[in-house]
């Protein structure tokens, strides 16, 4: 997840990504990464709206492959992420 495809990989790879990760959560079928400077990406399945892209749902076909910040906390810093099997918490400051 997050390499900009859905092939699985046999291998651990890092992730190519242009800012300092801080922490990292999984879910069933989607990560949360928080930036150090207060950011939250996400990617992977969004079926059910656990990649915090508000009102636009993800078919149950489409993921996000790469990651993709989550603009809900525009004035906010975020601390921490959660995920769970549909479903998405964020430790907001």
């Amino acid at each position: 997840m997050g390499h900009g495809n859905k092939n699985d990989l046999k291998a651990p790879k890092m992730l190519e990504f242009n800012k300092k990760i801080v922490s990292v959560d999984c879910g069933s079928s989607h990560t949360g990464v928080v930036t150090n400077d207060g950011e939250l990406y996400m990617f992977g399945r969004g079926r059910e709206g656990q990649l915090g892209r508000a009102d636009a749902i993800e078919s149950s076909v489409t993921y996000r492959v790469t990651p993709q910040k989550v603009h809900t906390f525009k004035d906010k810093k975020v601390i921490a992420v959660a995920c769970g099997g549909d479903h998405t918490l964020a430790l907001v400051q």
